[in-house]
């Protein structure tokens, strides 16, 4: 599995990476359970969650870093926090970046609506429908909802919808993203989908940022993530070098097989 644009490497400071798991440790203990069947059963997919992950969901990780620890770290490390997070299943890694910064304003696009462990945590304060000529039998009519979190200062906008309909991504029109995080449909096309709409919409900030692709090992994902690299290098400014492919612990940790993950980041967390 090659991708050829994709030189980088890593950089993050063990002293830095042992706060944030200490923090993202002690944000998944203030929640007793992930399981709530009656929502999960609702879900046309059960919001993503697999055997193996419904077995693991309670499990609070072993101290090694694994993928949501490493975007926590990048959200503590991003001043004046924009972060989109694409595919947020039960929003276990958003409650994490959550609890890693103060202050921010955090989006979530989805196609099932905000899983209630996390909903019933946050303050509600607006609502409203989105037009859309994608009608599905599969997902509810498209919302974007608005929350706080007073005990970080946060704000949380989420769209839920299907990512593949443009009056969804248009919501998004005029926002600029410094931290985004992809791992909804693992798919080439909708990568390549995804990266066109940032792109259309500029919707990546041009101060800089970081995106993260997650499970880049099934087939046809190394040659999309190696399409965006060069598009990055090509059209934007970027370097070989600040573009990586790295094998990481999903956020069941060292239980499961490492994942191939993507990055792209302006912002120094990737060199040589």
């Amino acid at each position: 599995m090659k991708v050829p644009t994709a030189k980088g490497r890593l950089i993050i400071e063990d002293i830095a990476a042992k706060a944030i798991v200490d923090v993202n440790r002690s944000s998944l203990r203030q929640v007793d359970t992930w399981i709530d069947e009656q929502a999960l059963s609702r879900s046309p997919v059960r919001y993503g969650i697999l055997d193996a992950h419904y077995r693991a969901i309670d499990r609070i990780p072993d101290p090694f870093l694994n993928l949501t620890d490493y975007i926590c770290y990048f959200a503590s490390k991003t001043p004046d926090l924009r972060y989109l997070e694409i595919g947020l299943s039960v929003g276990r890694n958003l409650w994490q970046v959550m609890h890693s910064c103060k202050g921010a304003t955090l989006f979530g696009l989805d196609m099932d609506n905000l899983y209630p462990v996390v909903r019933s945590r946050l303050q509600p304060i607006s609502r409203r429908i989105i037009p859309t000529q994608h009608k599905s039998v599969r997902i509810g009519e498209p919302q974007m909802e608005e929350f706080h979190h007073s005990a970080t200062s946060n704000s949380i906008c989420i769209l839920s919808g299907d990512e593949f309909d443009g009056n969804v991504w248009s919501t998004l029109q005029g926002k600029k993203f410094n931290l985004l995080f992809s791992d909804a449909m693992h798919t080439p096309d909708a990568l390549l989908y995804e990266w066109g709409k940032l792109q259309s919409l500029q919707l990546l900030d041009p101060e800089g940022f970081t995106m993260i692709w997650d499970d880049l090992q099934a087939k046809g994902m190394p040659g999309a993530f190696e399409t965006i690299c060069r598009d990055a290098c090509r059209n934007m400014g970027m370097r070989s070098d600040q573009c990586a492919l790295l094998h990481v612990p999903g956020w069941i940790g060292r239980h499961e097989l490492p994942h191939r993950v993507g990055i792209i980041s302006s912002c120094g967390f990737v060199g040589r």
